[in-house]
């Protein structure tokens, strides 16, 4: 990957692109107002959101706080491959707001899981 923000095929830049979009829109911003806060123009912001640009390394933490998320939020992608509910589920838990207990839920699943696994292979 290369930090000068060049044209790409990337399916990891065009899920970024979708999660930058999606919070800007979340947010109400134009892409105009989250150019002006990251120091680039409304065009790049709609390239970057297109997955036709990766975002330049210099730009990720203005992006980041303009956004007012953590950098897990837009490295969050989905590996390919996974089910589109598996994606939803993904997409939920990454949505879960500040102070809910990640860990407790990632555990519970994680038993339920197992649980299933053992009930089939019974």
């Amino acid at each position: 990957m290369t930090g000068d923000g060049g044209s790409v095929d990337d399916p990891i830049a065009k899920a970024m692109g979708e999660r930058i979009k999606e919070r800007r829109d979340e947010r109400g911003m134009s892409q105009s107002d989250l150019g002006r806060a990251i120091g680039t123009s409304q065009y790049q912001v709609s390239k970057y959101e297109r997955g036709e640009n990766r975002v330049p390394y210099d730009k990720l933490f203005p992006l980041i706080r303009a956004l007012g998320v953590d950098a897990n939020y837009l490295f969050s992608v989905a590996p390919m491959g996974l089910s589109s509910l598996a994606q939803n589920i993904a997409h939920e838990f990454d949505a879960l707001p500040a102070g809910v207990p990640r860990n407790t839920i990632a555990d519970a699943l994680q038993r339920l899981l197992s649980a299933y696994q053992s009930m089939a292979g019974a």
